[in-house]
């Protein structure tokens, strides 16, 4: 907020500041090896997406959207979510060479996270008006791109914020409002919740079926208990 993005690396032993950008902020980071990583800066107008090879950073895309999240599987598979200056929201992908829009939600769908277990296996996730027709964004929204199409999978009567994959039968997605911080857990076939908390939950992360975190509005820092479901 102060009209610099800072991205910090850590080495093994301490973090240090290694790129500074004139962004008012620079809030999203994903990598896929230590030579494919991606930060994404944002000021009133637009969002830069910047890019290390493993020796230094540079700009490689710019538009006119506010990115919500970003996620990299390899270096040819990256994805974002995000709105455009109009509004609408939608799933964007790097491939390796540029970065193009590949489909929008419907209207009045905003996604806040996407994860990918795959390059034919992404999730995205947001929040839609709870009834048809209504202002509020209480309800959430759960999107599958299997490669070619994307459609929506499950609904939820909370707003979800961000997702975690780490294969096919292991992806969660996490949100809430207020004094409601859901986890959703999917198995493979079937979506349900596996936690709520007392705090809105806006991130979460998995390293792999039986180790994931999420953090709260109010601080909280939640692991995952495995349980039989």
């Amino acid at each position: 907020g102060d009209g610099r993005g800072v991205v910090f690396a850590f080495d093994g032993n301490a973090w240090a500041k290694q790129f500074e950008t004139a962004d008012d902020t620079m809030s999203l980071v994903a990598a896929a090896d230590t030579t494919h990583v991606w930060a994404v800066g944002s000021n009133q107008t637009m969002s830069n997406i910047y890019f290390f090879d493993g020796a230094s950073w540079s700009l490689q895309h710019q538009a006119e959207i506010h990115l919500q999240d970003v996620c990299a599987f390899d270096p040819t598979h990256v994805w974002a979510v995000g709105e455009e200056k109009g509004g609408a929201s939608g799933l964007y992908f790097f491939d390796g060479v540029s970065w193009s829009r590949l489909f929008g939600t419907p209207a009045s769908e905003v996604l806040f996270g996407v994860a990918a277990s795959g390059p034919e296996s992404v999730w995205a996730v947001g929040s839609a008006p709870q009834a048809e027709g209504g202002a509020e964004h209480t309800g959430g929204s759960i999107f599958f791109f299997d490669g070619k199409t994307f459609e929506k999978r499950y609904e939820t009567t909370e707003e979800l914020h961000k997702a975690a994959a780490v294969d096919d039968e292991h992806v969660w997605a996490a949100g809430g409002i207020g004094e409601s911080g859901p986890i959703y857990f999917f198995d493979g076939e079937y979506w349900r919740k596996q936690f709520d908390g007392d705090e809105p939950l806006f991130d979460i992360a998995a390293a792999d079926e039986r180790n994931a975190w999420a953090v709260g509005g109010l601080g909280g820092i939640y692991t995952l208990e495995l349980e039989e479901f």
